[in-house]
């Protein structure tokens, strides 16, 4: 009937407009969405992660080619002597996972240096490519699954939205310390009480 048509067309409009109000995960985290403009999130290049290769002075992709961002704040431009106009606010920046580990001697590393602590929950905002909070965000900015990287096996198995990465076995009798991952955030915060016992 006419009514139950229309009825659908409402409740089929009103989930567009709800779904544009959210961000697309894989064009924040990866630079690009393959649905292109078909895609029903917003894409907004403000909120596109920045190139860690970038940071390092290591991008061979030349700007506008790289599909993440070449834009770091201010202050981090002034400290590696570059000059540029756009500005990369924390709330993309990724987070030193040397000084989570509480040994970042570099003077002029370009990544955020925040604390969380180690007992604290993933960010599903960050794990969707933005966090609103940013540095002030109480919760681990990481791709890396804690669960995994501790024991070797995640509860949620392949449901799990995190990067699930095997660490290299070392030959010597020392465990091998975790090692950040492409985005520079840390595997797991160092804990401040020493090491656990078990």
């Amino acid at each position: 009937s006419r009514a139950v048509q229309r009825s659908l067309a409402i409740i089929r409009h009103a989930r567009q407009k709800k779904q544009q109000k959210q961000y697309c995960m894989y064009y924040n985290r990866f630079g690009k969405c393959n649905r292109g403009n078909t895609c029903p999130y917003i894409h907004d290049p403000d909120k596109v992660a920045v190139c860690t290769r970038f940071l390092r002075g290591t991008c061979k992709k030349a700007k506008g080619i790289c599909p993440f961002s070449h834009k770091v704040a201010k202050e981090k431009l002034r400290v590696k002597g570059e000059r540029g106009n756009g500005v990369l606010s924390p709330l993309q920046m990724p987070v030193c996972s040397y000084f989570l580990k509480g040994i970042c001697n570099n003077n002029d590393c370009p990544y955020s240096h925040v604390y969380v602590s180690h007992k604290a929950e993933v960010c599903e905002d960050f794990v969707k490519g933005y966090c609103p909070e940013g540095e002030k965000c109480k919760k681990k900015h990481t791709l890396v699954c804690p669960d995994f990287s501790k024991m070797g096996s995640c509860p949620q198995g392949a449901r799990c939205k995190l990067h699930h990465w095997q660490r290299a076995q070392r030959s010597s009798a020392r465990p091998a310390a975790p090692l950040p991952d492409q985005r520079g955030r840390s595997r797991e915060p160092a804990s401040r009480s020493g090491p656990r016992r078990g």
